[in-house]
C-alpha cells in the first residue's frame, strides 16, 4: 500500500489531477478449493483514492489503505457486471475503467521439492509495452533481495 501511495502521489504531481483511477490486478485464489486449480484466477480491480494537496502523506496513505480494502470486499465480483454497472463509454483499444495498471507480488517465488531436479529463478526480460497507458510492477525480494520492478507504457 505504501507503493501503491507513492505511485499515485507520483501521478498527480505528474498529471496534476487529483483523482486517478488505478487499476490492479486481484488473485482469486483466497480459498482452499481454488488455491491448487490451473488457469488465470485473476480479477482486476479498480483503486480510487483522491489526493488532497494539503493532506499529509500519512492522511493519503490512510486514505490509500481504505481503498484497497474497500476494492478487496468486492474483488470477487466479476469485471463485467462491475464494467455493466459502470456503463462508462466505451473506446475501442482501452480499457473501460482505468488506464493505469498497479501490480505488486509480494508472495515468494516457492519452487517445489523434486527428487532428482533442480529448479532455478530466472529472470525474464522487461515488456517493451503494456496494454495499459502506464503500469508499474514489483516484485518484493526473497532471501534478502531487493525490491525489483519495471515501468511499461503503451
Amino acid at each position: 500500500m505504501v507503493l501503491l501511495a507513492v505511485f499515485r502521489c507520483l501521478l498527480v504531481r505528474l498529471t496534476g489531477q487529483s483523482d486517478v483511477l488505478i487499476g490492479t490486478p486481484m488473485t482469486l485464489r483466497d480459498t482452499p478449493e481454488l488455491r491448487d486449480m490451473v488457469g488465470c484466477l485473476v480479477n482486476p480491480v479498480v483503486l480510487r483514492a483522491p489526493v488532497d494537496a494539503d493532506a499529509s502523506f500519512r492522511d493519503h496513505l490512510l486514505r490509500e489503505r481504505d481503498a484497497v480494502l474497500a476494492a478487496l470486499q468486492f474483488g470477487r465480483v466479476p469485471f463485467a457486471r462491475v464494467v455493466e454497472a459502470v456503463a462508462p463509454m466505451r473506446v475501442s483499444g482501452r480499457h473501460p475503467l482505468f488506464q493505469v495498471l498497479f501490480s505488486c507480488d509480494t508472495a515468494p517465488v516457492a519452487l517445489p521439492p523434486a527428487a532428482g531436479l533442480q529448479f532455478e529463478v530466472a529472470a525474464l526480460p522487461v515488456p517493451r509495452a503494456s496494454y495499459f497507458d502506464l503500469e508499474c510492477a514489483c516484485r518484493e525480494g526473497v532471501d534478502g533481495e531487493p525490491l525489483t520492478g519495471y515501468f511499461a507504457w503503451a
